[in-house]
């Protein structure tokens, strides 16, 4: 080899270097650019990023707990588009976050919901022999009944809450509450349990919240009804698990609400 061949292939060599520098420099910089334009949609806080994977007929959960869900973003993405690689278009735009008060809180999420299958429409899907997961819920003057799997044929007085927890361990710890403290009576279903209150309307409101809309003001209330206190921790769980199914049935049924002009696309965000 002369030393003109020599030349030119050390200034190839340094300009596929250079244009490699350059690329890499690019993708830094879309990645910074595409990190400010998360900003508005992605929090720098302790949560859980996820993406809800549609089939026929069922929807599963892809999960990451993170202490810093901006900076884990990119991550979960690409673990996605690794795993789902049919789909990255829609990946990239439904990514979504739930904030958490702790890395603990992000874990139990995670811990309860991932591997599972849910039915879209559980309550035309569900039957004797699969019951399916969720917890459901309905109300009447001023009783609650909570049930561990859908009634059969009464799924229109029932609402669907989701997965909140174990239902042994829940029956277990909420039965174990005071409840005459608190004026109302507790009695174990076949598959759920009821509380039925003749006085302290307050506290019957602040449950119905509680399993309706994750309200927290019912931890206040019972606070001296816990005959094991640590038992309080475990409802704060299921309030944190109530409120992540609602941003779940929300972006389920985000087409139809979008459709009829109910909500507008802000509110998704």
């Amino acid at each position: 080899m002369d030393k003109l061949d020599l030349l030119d292939q050390i200034t190839h060599e340094t300009m596929s270097l250079s244009n490699l520098d350059n690329m890499n420099s690019l993708s830094d910089n879309m990645r910074d650019l595409q990190m400010e334009v998360l900003n508005d949609k992605i929090p720098s806080e302790t949560g859980v990023l996820f993406f809800i994977n549609k089939g026929k007929g069922t929807f599963k959960i892809e999960f990451l707990a993170c202490e810093n869900m901006l900076e884990s973003y990119f991550n979960f993405k690409d673990s996605l588009n690794e795993k789902f690689n049919s789909k990255k278009d829609e990946i990239d735009i439904s990514i979504q976050s739930f904030s958490c008060k702790s890395m603990e809180t992000a874990e139990i999420i995670v811990t309860t919901l991932s591997k599972r299958r849910f039915p879209l429409e559980e309550e035309q899907m569900a039957n004797i022999s699969d019951p399916g997961f969720s917890w459901w819920f309905k109300f009447k003057d001023q009783k609650l009944d909570l049930s561990f799997s859908l009634q059969q044929n009464s799924s229109a007085s029932w609402m669907n809450l989701g997965l909140l927890a174990d239902d042994i361990l829940a029956n277990k710890i909420i039965s174990n509450i005071d409840w005459d403290l608190l004026g109302a009576s507790f009695m174990t279903l076949k598959n759920g349990f009821s509380i039925s209150f003749t006085d302290n309307i307050e506290v019957f409101s602040n449950l119905k919240s509680m399993f309706l809309y994750g309200d927290e003001s019912i931890l206040k209330d019972l606070k001296p009804s816990f005959k094991v206190k640590s038992d309080q921790f475990f409802l704060k769980e299921i309030i944190e698990l109530r409120k992540f199914w609602i941003r779940v049935h929300m972006l389920l049924s985000k087409n139809s609400l979008l459709k009829s002009g109910l909500l507008s696309e802000e509110f998704f965000h």
